[in-house]
């Protein structure tokens, strides 16, 4: 009797070993997962303290799963290297969200926010534009290429996920890589 109660006592004391380590390795994990660098794949949000944020248009090479490289554009943060997609940009339901567009492409391009009421380029309501011939060239105003540069401001009214995307010659632009997510947070 009292050998296989001893039995019993040994196989006690080793489980709860086993869960102490157990608990242990867990804790460290939590620590180490909390001090770990911002991800660098996923959606990764682009905030700004005042909801200012310079865009400007860049040249990069994309990789295929064939191996192939593509030639894209994109907008990428002012200073920083060309990404594809642009970066997701992330306000608070009710922001004023400001967005300066430098173009340094060769043609005019734009920026468009559907599902964004009032949205004024250059603090004058957003305007399509259209050549001397009535035509349409583009959705809204433009920064003229090689340089040029526009400012774009609304009120981020309503909570989800939109898009941003050039709203001049969109079918070559928007296919180029002009575009990215806007995510509005629910206040």
């Amino acid at each position: 009797m009292p050998t296989s109660m001893l039995k019993w006592v040994r196989w006690g004391l080793a489980l709860v070993l086993v869960l102490a380590l157990l608990t242990a390795a867990s804790a460290t994990d939590v620590q180490r997962a909390t001090a770990q660098a911002v991800p660098t794949d996923g959606i990764v949000c682009t905030t700004n303290a005042n909801n200012t944020f310079t865009l400007t248009t860049s040249t990069g090479y994309i990789g295929m799963s064939d191996d192939n490289t593509v030639f894209m554009w994109g907008y990428a943060l002012s200073g920083q290297p060309f990404q594809h997609p642009s970066p997701v940009l992330c306000v608070n339901q009710g922001a004023t969200v400001t967005v300066i567009l430098q173009n340094t492409l060769a043609e005019d391009v734009s920026i468009i926010f559907p599902g964004q009421e009032n949205v004024l380029a250059n603090g004058a309501p957003a305007v399509p534009q259209f050549d001397g011939g009535g035509n349409l060239t583009s959705l809204t105003n433009v920064a003229p290429a090689n340089g040029g540069t526009v400012t774009y401001s609304f009120v981020a009214n309503r909570p989800g996920t939109f898009i941003y995307q050039s709203g001049t010659d969109s079918e070559r632009q928007v296919r180029m890589g002009l575009f990215g997510a806007l995510l509005v947070r629910p206040t």
